[in-house]
């Protein structure tokens, strides 16, 4: 307990003695204390393994106090701001850039391997100053055998044959761990290559995401949008073939520019629209299908139908939703 020791009177004779008032522990110790400016506070500290902490060492942390290896105390009150948007949704994307030069009459290699395990997508475009020229995207797993991979424009192509220096734009999407660009022609000037290899935009939409409802044509899968038309193919009942054309929707209820598409048959497919016998190729379907809607655009009233890129498909199924 701390108490106060209040001095005796002194001597005879009427006369008052006096003396300060001194202020104890609870084992007799004089509390002390210092003068820091003009104010005076009493010496009250913690001991700690002999030590008295000085209470006048206690101050405000700053900006530049590490509270702990990964942590650090903002004292400016303004909040440091996250990525993102307007909408609160984080996004990043990464990618990287290639480019290759080649003159004629050199031919080979014109960008050589990329290991592509964190992309799933890429874009080119070859440019030749004069001349023609034929070149290849070629994939591969172990990064020696090297096989030409499929891509397109508009219209999907195995092999970019171009006979006039007009630049051409490119993509696909990657099916194989490695890429590289190979010339396997050049006439006059000199070719130029740019490729880039990304993962596309990663988007939570979790604060967008509304419901799925599975039949009536106003159902809301995202917050304003409504699904123009959907379509499901059972590949063990109608077979997909890479001979003909099966179709997957007669006609399209409303237009669309977005697609979402599932693909379990274990094959790549094409995806085609027209009329039976004038189909006219869109996209390519890897197996597996799109995780992200694929920016197509479909009018109403059209019959949407698929053919196989390489053998039959006689399992799984296809199932197809476009997003006005």
């Amino acid at each position: 307990m701390t108490y106060i020791v209040i001095p005796t009177s002194g001597g005879g004779g009427g006369g008052g003695g006096g003396g300060d008032v001194n202020i104890h522990d609870a084992v007799g110790n004089n509390l002390t204390s210092q003068v820091n400016g003009t104010q005076r506070a009493l010496d009250v500290g913690v001991n700690v393994a002999g030590v008295q902490i000085d209470p006048r060492a206690i101050r405000a942390l700053t900006a530049s106090d590490v509270i702990s290896a990964n942590i650090r105390m903002d004292v400016s009150g303004t909040p440091t701001a996250i990525p993102g948007n307007s909408l609160g949704l984080l996004t990043s994307t990464p990618y990287a850039t290639y480019i290759g030069t080649m003159t004629a009459p050199t031919t080979g290699v014109i960008i050589s391997s990329i290991d592509c395990a964190n992309y799933r997508f890429v874009t080119f475009e070859a440019r030749m100053s004069v001349g023609t020229f034929t070149a290849q995207i070629q994939g591969s797993n172990d990064g020696i055998n090297w096989s030409n991979h499929p891509f397109g424009s508009f219209t999907p192509n195995a092999v970019v044959n171009t006979t006039t220096n007009v630049s051409g734009i490119y993509s696909a999407q990657i099916n194989s761990r490695y890429l590289r660009w190979n010339v396997s022609a050049i006439a006059t000037g000199t070719l130029t290559v740019t490729a880039i290899v990304s993962d596309n935009t990663r988007t939570d939409y979790g604060g967008r995401y509304v419901s799925i409802i599975g039949t009536p044509a106003t159902s809301t899968f995202f917050a304003g949008r409504t699904r123009a038309f959907f379509g499901r193919l059972d590949a063990s009942t109608s077979n997909i073939t890479n001979a003909a054309y099966t179709q997957i929707v007669a006609s399209t209820a409303a237009g669309t520019a977005n697609l979402w598409i599932s693909n379990s048959t274990g094959q790549p497919l094409v995806l085609a629209t027209g009329a039976a016998g004038s189909e006219t190729d869109q996209i390519y379907i890897p197996n597996g299908g799109w995780s992200y809607p694929v920016n197509l655009a479909i009018s109403a009233s059209v019959r949407i139908s698929l053919k196989s890129l390489n053998t039959t498909a006689s399992t799984g199924e296809v199932i197809l939703q476009g997003m006005a």
